[in-house]
């Protein structure tokens, strides 16, 4: 069952945190709040499982078209993408992610 987003909640940074991935810091002023709309368009992506029929290359191809809807003054595309990418995964992908080092991924 999914649980519905309300729009009015636009500060989810803290949502899909993980201490593998390091991103890159924001520049002066610049904000980035992760949206409840973003997580919602990810979803519609459909979440990279690890599973045997899930195809990792489209998974990125997806994702990375995805991401590139979210322009942000000052907020770089690596900066989205690193910090949105927890957030595409499930299941056997995210245990993999979460068992990462941590800071081994920067950009």
């Amino acid at each position: 069952m999914q649980i519905p987003f309300d729009d009015d909640d636009d500060d989810l940074d803290g949502a899909g945190a993980t201490g593998a991935i390091i991103p890159p810091p924001l520049a002066p002023r610049a904000k980035f709040n992760i949206t409840s709309t973003m997580i919602q368009l990810l979803q519609l992506i459909r979440l990279f499982g690890g599973l045997a029929g899930d195809d990792p290359n489209m998974h990125l191809i997806n994702f990375i078209s995805t991401c590139k809807s979210f322009d942000n003054p000052g907020v770089g595309q690596n900066t989205i993408r690193l910090r949105l990418f927890p957030l595409s995964l499930s299941g056997e992908a995210t245990l993999w992610l979460n068992g990462l080092t941590l800071d081994s991924i920067t950009n």
